[in-house]
């Protein structure tokens, strides 16, 4: 497979009118790197965006298509990445955080058979 790259797009034909369109700063091995697969018919040109608007949008012409990419790249890099989660605090229990409110305890009581 062939690709062209311009500034931080890679544009790398999948087969005739359809291509792969990659952030070429990011390494070759992560999946972030795909932004949009671009298909083109006598219509125009079809976007299969892959990141931030996941929306299909069409374009007149394969430029304006890779116009959009590249400002995509470049006004929001690092927008829509992935990334660790966001921590979730950890509650006891209800009835655990009552009875240590009520007794003052450190660890809840021990269940008596």
């Amino acid at each position: 497979m062939h690709a062209v790259r311009h500034g931080r797009i890679e544009m790398a034909m999948i087969e005739e009118g359809c291509w792969r369109i990659c952030d070429a700063s990011m390494p070759p091995d992560d999946p972030r790197r795909v932004i949009a697969y671009i298909e083109s018919d006598d219509d125009g040109v079809d976007v299969l965006w892959l990141s931030g608007d996941r929306r299909p949008a069409r374009y007149g012409t394969l430029e304006d298509a890779l116009a959009a990419a590249d400002a995509r790249v470049v006004t929001a890099p690092g927008e829509d990445r992935a990334s660790r989660p966001v921590p979730i605090p950890h509650f006891p229990p209800p009835r655990a955080a009552s009875v240590l409110r009520t007794k003052g305890r450190a660890a809840p009581p021990s269940i008596e058979a």
